[in-house]
């Protein structure tokens, strides 16, 4: 690894990865397959006037998100690799698998400190264990998205 991909992914860590004093239990860390499935709820994520186009996974953690929506979120860039924010009420982790490693256009949800992760760029970096779980995927508009401004707008599609 170079030292910028090296540097990006000790920074990364450092927002996505912070210990909260009241977690639960962790999520068995593991890395992730590289093949996505993209079978789930059809969403929609609205930043400015720019929009993209998403799938919310149909797993334990993606239902429980979708039921969440819609909702708007702060966010920041998180040096050049996502846009993250708080979420304002947390989804179950428990018996979930986190992974270290994502994938671009990934939605994930960081339990350590409770915040939102859309991954628009990954410089071949990783996060701390315990790592993210995964929510979805943009599958569309991810781009646009990752370079207007304001908060992030997410809503089921339709």
């Amino acid at each position: 690894m170079n030292r910028t991909a090296a540097w990006i992914t000790l920074a990364t860590n450092c927002l996505l990865a912070l210990p909260a004093c009241s977690a639960p239990m962790p999520a068995q860390s593991v890395d992730r397959p590289t093949a996505v499935s993209m079978t789930g709820t059809a969403a929609e994520l609205e930043r400015g006037s720019s929009g993209a186009a998403a799938v919310i996974d149909d797993t334990p953690a993606g239902r429980a998100f979708a039921a969440s929506l819609p909702l708007t979120i702060d966010v920041g860039d998180s040096f050049g690799l996502a846009l993250v924010g708080p979420l304002p009420s947390a989804p179950s982790v428990n018996g979930l698998v986190r992974s270290t490693q994502f994938t671009l256009g990934e939605i994930a949800y960081a339990p350590d400190s409770g915040s939102l992760a859309v991954f628009y760029d990954d410089h071949g970096a990783s996060v701390a264990p315990p790592g993210v779980v995964r929510l979805g995927v943009v599958t569309d508009g991810l781009h646009a998205v990752a370079t207007a401004s304001g908060p992030v707008t997410i809503r089921l599609a339709g």
